[in-house]
């Protein structure tokens, strides 16, 4: 409660950053009950001052539907001028409104392009949203090989959860290409960086025997 208090305090004397996280402690009732009008009161005053994080994430609101009337339009709105403004998770979700269409003239060339500018910006989730854009073929044509090439760019990056995804991939075959070899390694590489998961993936690999011995 007393860090909620000095937050305030910093947010009622106008400090931007501050008033953009009071929107994210009554958005998730953090030392406070949740409230998420409130949230948007917030939220609304922090993007009076400038702060590029409050459009993203009331972006998400109205996108949603919460605490405000849903409305595709405005999200598209809010998370593109965040997007553009270095907030790289909103610059991907503007993206992916593009592919869809959502509140937005459909657009798939302007879509892959925000969301492989985020990935270069060092928000490495763009580049698994972009595997499994191409791996489900839904709002792309599905392309194997660029589903593989993301994900694996990520784990090259260092994300171990990454990592051992695309090592079971190929372990396994189940996203159409199967590369034991490179699977192994890149599951070696996840736990060695103790990524827990990874164990029980790869002991998974060996109970069903996909693409190693049952054992």
């Amino acid at each position: 409660l007393k860090a909620v208090r000095a937050i305030r305090d910093l947010a009622e004397s106008g400090d931007p950053c501050a008033t953009f996280h009071m929107g994210k402690i009554y958005s998730l009732g953090i030392g406070v009950v949740r409230d998420v009008n409130r949230a948007v009161e917030w939220y609304e005053k922090a993007m009076a001052l400038g702060e590029a994080r409050a459009f993203g994430n009331l972006g998400w609101f109205y996108q949603e539907g919460t605490g405000v009337k849903k409305d595709p339009v405005k999200a598209f709105e809010l998370l593109t001028h965040a997007g553009n403004d270095g907030v790289q998770s909103a610059k991907t979700a503007s993206g992916t409104m593009l592919l869809k269409g959502e509140g937005c003239g459909k657009n798939t060339e302007e879509g892959i392009r925000r969301i492989e500018e985020a990935f270069e910006a060092g928000y490495l989730n763009a580049g698994n949203h972009l595997a499994d854009i191409y791996a489900e073929g839904k709002l792309v044509q599905e392309d194997i090989e660029k589903s593989h090439a993301w994900l694996q760019k990520v784990a090259e990056a260092g994300d171990e959860k990454s990592m051992a995804m695309l090592g079971y991939r190929l372990i396994a075959g189940t996203h159409g290409k199967q590369d034991i070899d490179a699977g192994l390694a890149w599951m070696q590489k996840a736990i060695d960086r103790k990524y827990q998961p990874a164990y029980l993936w790869f002991a998974s690999l060996y109970r069903k025997g996909l693409g190693v011995p049952q054992d």
